[in-house]
C-alpha cells in the first residue's frame, strides 16, 4: 500500500507539470481510485506502480523532446485503474484491455517521438507480452 501511495503522489505531482490540466484532471481522479482499490482490497502488486513510473518516466521524455504527452499519461493511468481492478475481479481477459491500453500508449508516444512505423512495432510488441501475460499460468497479482 505504501508503495503504491508513493507512485501515485509521484506520478500526479510530476503529471501536473508536464500535462494539461484537462488530461490531468481525470488522472487525479484515476489515481485516488487505484488507491481506493489498493487500501479497501488490499491489493499489494508491483505492476500498478511499475504502469504508474513508466507513464512518469516516458512522459518526462517525451516532454524533454517537446511532445503533447498529455493523452499519453492519461492511458497509462487508465490502464493502471483497469489493471488493479481485473486483480479484483479475477478476471484474466480484463488485463487485455489494460495491454491493449499500454499498447496504444506507448505506440502513439514512440510514434509523435520518433516514426510511425516504429511505433507500430513497438505496440505490437506490447500488445503481444499482454497477450503472454494473459495466457501465462501463474495467476494475477
Amino acid at each position: 500500500m505504501a508503495y503504491t501511495l508513493i507512485s501515485v503522489l509521484a506520478n500526479l505531482i510530476i503529471g501536473f507539470f508536464l500535462t494539461n490540466i484537462y488530461y490531468w484532471l481525470p488522472s487525479v481522479l484515476i489515481g485516488s481510485l487505484v488507491l481506493l482499490m489498493a487500501y479497501k482490497f488490499d491489493i499489494k502488486d508491483k505492476m500498478i506502480n511499475m504502469l504508474l513510473f513508466v507513464s512518469v518516466m516516458f512522459s518526462f521524455f517525451g516532454y524533454i523532446q517537446s511532445v503533447d504527452v498529455s493523452m499519453f499519461f492519461l492511458l497509462m493511468n487508465i490502464s493502471a485503474l483497469i489493471y488493479s481492478i481485473s486483480i479484483k475481479i479475477e478476471k484474466r481477459f480484463i488485463l487485455i484491455i489494460s495491454w491493449g491500453l499500454n499498447a496504444y500508449g506507448m505506440g502513439s508516444l514512440v510514434a509523435s517521438l520518433r516514426n510511425d512505423n516504429i511505433g507500430i512495432i513497438i505496440g505490437v510488441i506490447i500488445f503481444i507480452i499482454g497477450i503472454r501475460d494473459l495466457f501465462s499460468t501463474k495467476k494475477v497479482g
